[in-house]
């Protein structure tokens, strides 16, 4: 999968921050992080990159686009992709001047949305949105800095907002287009709700997740085939880190791994698992 990133947009951003704590890098590393802390593995792409051979983009805050940006992801929807994007999408061309479309502009037609109003939080301030991604109960999680309260065009609703003026109405969406999907979360969620749509995005598409990854400075990566599975183990801390571990076979020392394994400081191990015959 792949987290789109522009530099003309973190610059636009820093012109114009609209909110002194939304900041681009710190939108886009809430997302890398909710991907990472599951084991999902994420290439940083700029928006003319080839996306043909993803299965997910994830596109946090892309505030500059014009309409061939808007026709290469709606493509890429079209042809089976999954596309996620957030509040202040579209809202101005590359020459940094503002859309006289309805936000999210050149993504209004590929989400299935429009963006009715909009509101930009105080410091501190936050919202509660109600996400139904699994067919539940509502699961509640707090928002921050900015809310798009949005209009449904195509687009189905997965989340909304639970408090204040806003209450009832959408703020995450998923419109099918063509043979693929595409999200629209119109406000920073907290860990629990960018967790949860990891979740959802991963369970929609078959990408492999592994157990919510807590421990700092420990990252897990796994690689798979149809004979074993190779478990890679990092330990980026300066102190020994230990971590919870199925039955499996340390490929260093050979040694046979279940309960519990420790890492050295800044030392890697690598666990295999083979299916049982």
């Amino acid at each position: 999968m792949a987290l789109l990133r522009a530099y003309d947009v973190l610059w636009s951003l820093e012109i114009q921050p609209d909110h002194p704590e939304l900041v681009y890098d710190a939108i886009q590393q809430a997302w890398f992080n909710g991907f990472y802390t599951r084991g999902i593995q994420m290439d940083v792409v700029s928006p003319t990159s080839n996306l043909s051979g993803y299965r997910v983009v994830v596109a946090p805050a892309l505030f500059l686009a014009d309409a061939a940006l808007g026709a290469r992801l709606a493509d890429f929807v079209k042809h089976g992709g999954t596309l996620m994007l957030t509040f202040r999408s579209g809202v101005k061309d590359p020459e940094n001047v503002a859309t006289e479309r309805t936000l999210p502009g050149v993504f209004a037609e590929v989400c299935g949305v429009e963006v009715s109003e909009y509101d930009c939080l105080d410091v501190g301030e936050t919202r509660q949105v109600e996400l139904h991604t699994d067919g539940d109960s509502p699961v509640n999680c707090q928002a921050r800095w900015w809310t798009d309260a949005l209009r449904t065009t195509t687009a189905s609703v997965l989340g909304t907002y639970a408090s204040d003026y806003m209450a009832g109405q959408p703020a995450v969406t998923e419109n099918a287009f063509g043979d693929g999907r595409a999200l629209y979360v119109g406000t920073h969620l907290d860990d629990d709700g960018v967790a949860m749509l990891v979740d959802y995005m991963a369970g929609a598409t078959g990408l492999r997740t592994l157990s919510r990854q807590v421990i700092p400075g420990v990252e897990i990566s796994v690689r798979q085939s149809e004979e074993r599975e190779l478990v890679f183990v990092m330990n980026h801390a300066d102190e020994p880190r230990s971590i919870p571990v199925e039955v499996g076979t340390d490929v260093f020392s050979g040694e046979s791994l279940s309960g519990e394994l420790t890492i050295p400081a800044r030392d890697l191990r690598i666990v295999e698992r083979r299916p049982s015959p």
